[in-house]
């Protein structure tokens, strides 16, 4: 999937530099809750015409406005440790996305900030990085160990990272979305927040999971086997 971010639509976030707080690691997954609670998923209800007009006009809005907020709460690491999630041992539907049934759905991105000498030799883990993406190889020692936030609207794509910022991609092609092209948004997210950011780590998608900030959402995975079952249990009708 081509990706383009659009300048208008970045918003730059750091939790190590925005958040008032003494603690702040492993709050990416409560920051990034927190975002897609506010966000929440395309209703038509909201009075929007389409799934792409409501991401530009309410789901990044809400967004970046939910990063604002953060430390206007005087309670922000009560609350904020309160909506703490984790990705669980989920299916990746990162090549589905562009598909009709996750058109303004929130999911988690799954993440890995490089933990081994980043700052010394950047340059050795991203191209050990793209080997292991590229040719199937297995030389990068890269975890899951950050979680961030991903929601298409029509031929827009939002991703936010919890350590770069909150952007809005204009989608060129018609292809499935790949860790790669997720990767590679994120590197754009860094790039505009600073070159520090950009420069000073690497980090790699490693799998999209269809769950909400809560998880308060029931998955599609669910709602496609319960669909089957009530169909197949017509065929044994009275």
């Amino acid at each position: 999937m081509r990706l383009t971010l659009l300048n208008d639509m970045f918003y730059a976030f750091s939790q190590a530099d925005d958040i008032k707080a003494d603690i702040k690691n492993g709050w990416c997954a409560g920051v990034t809750a927190k975002v897609s609670f506010w966000v929440g998923s395309f209703s038509a209800e909201l009075g929007y015409g389409s799934t792409e007009e409501w991401l530009t006009k309410y789901a990044y809005v809400k967004a970046k406005q939910s990063l604002q907020e953060i430390n206007k709460d005087t309670h922000v690491v009560g609350s904020l440790q309160t909506m703490l999630s984790r990705i669980t041992d989920k299916r990746d539907v990162t090549s589905e996305i562009h598909l009709p049934k996750f058109d303004g759905r929130t999911c988690k991105v799954a993440l890995s900030v490089a933990a081994w000498l980043p700052i010394i030799s950047p340059g050795i883990n991203y191209a050990l990085m793209l080997g292991d993406m590229g040719f199937g190889t297995h030389y990068s020692k890269w975890n899951a160990n950050h979680i961030g936030l991903i929601v298409r609207g029509g031929r827009r794509l939002m991703l936010f990272d919890p350590n770069y910022g909150l952007g809005v991609f204009a989608i060129g092609d018609d292809a499935p979305l790949t860790l790669g092209d997720i990767t590679a948004a994120v590197g754009m997210l860094a790039w505009n927040h600073s070159l520090t950011a950009y420069y000073g780590s690497k980090c790699m998608a490693i799998g999209t999971m269809d769950e909400s900030g809560l998880n308060e959402r029931v998955e599609l995975d669910l709602i496609e086997r319960v669909d089957d079952l009530v169909r197949a249990s017509k065929n044994f009708a009275v």
